[in-house]
């Protein structure tokens, strides 16, 4: 009997994973308990994929239902070999004002599913969706192997999970990749998946369709194209598999990697490239600094580019090109 083997891809709806999923050349199982996400994404996902993509709504916190999840996918027909865990509470500001929800929504759920896979050794991969915002305030071009200070519940939740994720590879000799992304901006090519959250550019794009004036925040951010990001993801797989392949009894690794430009720009500078690629004129006003916002936050992406093999392919032109192009599909 031919077992089908899936990648399971939690907070599949969210933005980064959406964009993930059609890159990768196997059957899917997405879950996502749709609190912060839209089942609009699915549709989208689908028809840019070739393989097979399966839909659970679940939520990581409830253990028995992931437990019973987990059972139904392993029952000699099928079975679920990698993880790409997405999930998670992703709002700085929400998290200074709710930090046992994101504490609940990003730690607790993370040991949850740690709790379930540790019943399938089939599962030797697992790749973390991490952030910048675990390292706080630092200098530009901040390097992976700096101490982290995050300055944000939101942060300290992310550094959590990856110091939980070091020791359960160093016990479990899982391989676990902890991706931290710096600002991910733009939508897939194809107009068919975009970005609902509240980040910067669907709120630029909101006060375009509103004919209001956007304020904005001082610092400086590192800014990257979903897609880039995505494709790093994918790259990432390729290195863990190709070094379990080279040395099936290697110790698990757990090792951090950097995706953003390394380059810093301001709100006002990224607004006028957005203007600029699409011919338009965005009303801003200048605004103080946030609750929880850090000056200044550029990496140094130099272990993804030697170690991954990635390079940015996607110029922030293009990414706002094609942000305009979803955007006026969403209209019609």
């Amino acid at each position: 009997m031919t077992i089908t083997s899936y990648t399971l891809v939690t907070g599949g709806l969210g933005y980064i994973a959406s964009h993930t999923i059609p890159l990768l050349d196997c059957p899917v199982i997405i879950i996502d308990n749709v609190s912060n996400s839209s089942l609009s994404q699915l549709e989208g996902i689908k028809s840019l994929t070739s393989h097979p993509v399966v839909f659970e709504k679940l939520d990581l916190t409830d253990k028995s239902a992931l437990n019973h999840f987990f059972s139904r996918f392993h029952d000699g027909k099928s079975q679920i070999n990698q993880v790409l865990h997405f999930a998670g509470l992703k709002s700085v500001s929400d998290s200074l004002k709710t930090p046992d929800l994101y504490y609940n929504h990003n730690v607790v759920a993370t040991q949850n599913l740690l709790d379930v896979i540790e019943q399938y050794p089939i599962i030797k991969t697992l790749i973390f969706a991490s952030s910048a915002a675990v390292y706080g305030s630092a200098p530009p071009g901040v390097k992976e192997d700096i101490d982290c200070v995050p300055t944000t519940p939101y942060g300290v939740t992310k550094l959590k999970v990856e110091h939980i994720l070091e020791q359960y590879s160093l016990s479990k000799g899982i391989d676990i990749a902890m991706l931290r992304y710096f600002n991910p901006i733009g939508v897939h090519p194809s107009g068919k998946l975009g970005e609902q959250s509240n980040n910067l550019m669907p709120i630029v794009l909101k006060s375009l369709r509103e004919g209001k004036t956007m304020t904005v925040f001082d610092g400086v951010r590192d800014y990257i194209a979903v897609m880039d990001v995505a494709r790093a993801c994918i790259l990432t797989m390729g290195y863990l598999k190709e070094r379990r392949e080279k040395d099936p009894d290697a110790q698990g690794i757990c090792r951090a990697w950097n995706l953003g430009s390394g380059i810093g720009m301001t709100v006002k500078e990224i607004i006028k490239v957005f203007e600029q690629a699409n011919g338009l004129k965005v009303d801003i006003v200048e605004g103080g600094k946030r609750e929880g916002d850090v000056d200044t936050l550029i990496c140094d992406p130099s272990r993804a580019r030697n170690e991954l093999g990635w390079t940015q392919k996607t110029t922030l032109d293009q990414a706002f090109k094609d942000l305009w192009n979803w955007y006026n599909n969403q209209l019609n």
